[in-house]
């Protein structure tokens, strides 16, 4: 699996890079001129993307709105690296077309986590790859965190969470190329139920009157709508108080 990195600043490309190529069959390529990285994209996509906000050359939003006027871009993940914390910005960069946002300075464990994540449901959205080849990749990223741990109960609750989601709208859809709408319906109730930095924890009750709030916005209708209809099976797959129910 490929990402591309692109910031020119090279302390933080290495830095990106070095924790992308951690995670098993990963291998980056770093581009300094975000022109050069959307040339590349055009001829021979990747499968994922991660471009930071603030670059000379060109921003992080114009470089995702670029990237997305192109269809065969679509489907693949493009993420913001950004420093700012600002609500327009980031409202910018979800209109252009951001599948999900890595904050500075970096939090390692999350970065690898969200990556990886994005990366597993990037190759099962290929065509090449297709739904029956959902299950091997979830169950191989989840073996990664076995190998990486002396016990498998510490594999990450949030990624296992997100990845059933993403199972379960796949499922129900049956249309295997919505991978960026999906993960992003999937992690933004995540988000919401375990809480971010400077957002507390909200009620999954609340977190689904959230998702339903956004219908229209940032969140597509049909993969909502295919997330409420199995909100019992999403229900059961979540524990709030204790996180360790396995999916």
């Amino acid at each position: 699996m490929r990402a591309f990195v692109i910031d020119d600043s090279r302390v933080n490309r290495i830095l990106l890079s070095s924790l992308i190529e951690k995670i098993e069959g990963a291998t980056v390529i770093g581009f300094e001129n975000p022109r050069d990285a959307l040339e590349k994209l055009f001829s021979d996509p990747p499968d994922i993307v991660l471009v930071d906000q603030m670059m000379e050359r060109m921003s992080g939003v114009d470089f995702i709105r670029e990237a997305r006027a192109r269809p065969s871009i679509d489907a693949i993940p493009i993420v913001m690296v950004t420093s700012n914390e600002r609500k327009e910005i980031k409202e910018a960069a979800l209109e252009a077309g951001a599948t999900d946002f890595i904050a500075k300075p970096f939090d390692t464990s999350e970065i690898t986590a969200r990556v990886r994540n994005l990366m597993t449901l990037r190759r099962a959205s290929d065509p090449r790859s297709g739904m029956r080849d959902l299950a091997d990749l979830l169950a191989a990223t989840f073996a990664q965190h076995e190998r990486h741990s002396n016990q498998p109960s510490m594999r990450t609750p949030s990624d296992r969470r997100v990845a059933a989601y993403a199972a379960i709208m796949l499922a129900d859809l049956g249309v295997p190329d919505l991978a960026r709408r999906i993960f992003q319906v999937a992690s933004t109730f995540d988000a919401l139920v375990t809480g971010t930095t400077g957002r507390p924890a909200v009620t999954i009750g609340a977190a689904r009157d959230q998702l339903l709030a956004d219908v229209g916005g940032r969140l597509d209708k049909a993969v909502v709508e295919a997330f409420l209809r199995n909100w019992e099976v999403v229900e059961q797959h979540y524990d709030a108080s204790a996180s360790q129910r396995d999916i």
